[in-house]
């Protein structure tokens, strides 16, 4: 045995030894070390727990790889789960596991929660156009089924951050893209002004792209021509519409020498129009909204019952059981509320008795 045989906490223990000792001089063929060396061990696996969990609290250090998505699939309430013959796939028999840890690692196990009775995999079998997450099969009492897979989506440290950024992971979103947008919330704010509503709108739908630009020196080409041209950023900075061109419905970005074999960052916005209410000029928002005669189309008339309900502004719709009501000043909108007895302090119960 020599001495890079032990991590690097058994060493420090040794070498706080006094030199004197035997095991301090001739660590490698002493049976002290070997002992010395299980609380090495474990103090490593404490420091591995504890390094892992602080790169858990920032989001640049965060674990990519930690799991967000399984498989599911719900059994009929009447299924007696001793019954089950065999859970397979087009490809082969599935193995029960009852350690969460095992599911993760391998595409070889399902999980059933017995008291739910639902199926969980860490992979989508047999998928295709019909079946999006694909199927497995159940043998049970001698029959057949077929259950369909759905998606399941796991919260990991990074819907922890979404959270608190209020900034949901969208439908299957991979750890990689979903930090992407989170990243995105500081960098581009949502605010009322055109761009806040452009960075909002298009990060929570899903319709912001960030591409890599591997050679700066060479033309970048975004093959979409549904793209506000103005707000394509480049490394965090709009980037100058002088140097955009626009061929075969093919958006090109020209390159500079300056930045040869130099990676840049790209974002932009995909498949978003953006138009004002009060431009008459509009042609196609006016058509939309509104028909030959003037009146509202039934689409003007959904946003409207739309943004009534989610941020009223007209005076006199007071909602008793809600205790709050439409501010009618001019200079402020939104809603204002009646204070419940219930709310105050206590104290304030003294003259009531």
């Amino acid at each position: 045995m020599n001495e890079s045989q032990f991590n690097l906490f058994t060493q420090k223990i040794i070498n706080r030894l006094p030199y004197w000792m035997a095991i301090r001089r001739k660590n490698q063929d002493s049976i002290g070390s070997m002992f010395l060396d299980v609380f090495g061990i474990e103090l490593k696996e404490i420091y591995d727990i504890l390094t892992y969990a602080y790169e858990q609290v920032y989001i640049e250090s965060v674990d990519l790889d930690q799991i967000n998505i399984l498989y599911k699939s719900l059994l009929e309430e009447y299924t007696d789960i001793e019954l089950i013959d065999e859970i397979y796939t087009d490809d082969g028999s599935l193995k029960r596991t009852k350690d969460i840890n095992e599911l993760i690692k391998s595409d070889e196990f399902y999980f059933l929660d017995e008291k739910r009775k639902i199926i969980y995999l860490n992979k989508a079998y047999s998928k295709n156009a019909k079946y999006k997450y694909g199927y497995v099969y159940v043998r049970y009492k001698n029959t057949i089924n077929k259950l369909i897979l759905e998606l399941h989506q796991v919260w990991n440290f990074l819907d922890e951050f979404g959270f608190l950024l209020d900034c949901s992971r969208l439908i299957g979103e991979s750890n990689y893209d979903y930090k992407n947008r989170l990243i995105d919330v500081f960098k581009s704010p949502p605010s009322s002004s055109m761009n806040g509503l452009l960075n909002a709108i298009s990060r929570e739908t899903g319709l912001r792209v960030f591409k890599t630009w591997k050679d700066g020196s060479k033309d970048f080409i975004i093959d979409d021509p549904m793209v506000v041209i103005n707000k394509i950023k480049v490394d965090n900075q709009y980037f100058d519409i002088k140097d955009i061109d626009i061929l075969n419905n093919k958006i090109i970005l020209k390159g500079n020498e300056k930045f040869k074999d130099i990676s840049r960052k790209v974002v932009y916005d995909s498949g978003i129009e953006m138009h004002q209410l009060h431009n008459k000029n509009d042609k196609k928002l006016q058509y939309e909204l509104f028909e030959a005669d003037g009146f509202a189309t039934d689409l003007l008339k959904e946003y409207a019952k739309k943004l009534k309900m989610i941020a009223p502004i007209e005076w006199g719709s007071f909602i008793w059981d809600e205790s709050f009501y439409d501010l009618s000043e001019s200079d402020i909108s939104g809603e204002g509320f009646i204070p419940s007895f219930y709310d105050s302090s206590i104290e304030g119960f003294k003259k009531y008795k």
